[in-house]
């Protein structure tokens, strides 16, 4: 994952009742360390209306188009 890649949230964000995901652009990635463990974080914005995701973890979204 990079910044520019198009993404979904793999357990957020779903439209109701048709369940499709709601995509997201990568804004930010960073690398986190809490208690010696290090892992990225990411944070987002929802392409329809520009709303900017708080830092979450990366394994929790999928890539749907990657950035050239």
């Amino acid at each position: 994952m990079k910044v520019g890649d198009m993404i979904t949230n793999k357990t957020r964000y779903i439209n109701r009742p048709s369940g499709t995901r709601q995509r997201f652009l990568i804004a930010e990635i960073r690398d986190k360390t809490v208690n010696g463990l290090s892992f990225k974080q990411l944070r987002a914005i929802r392409m329809p209306d520009g709303l900017k995701t708080r830092w979450c973890a990366v394994d929790g979204w999928e890539v749907i188009s990657e950035s050239r």
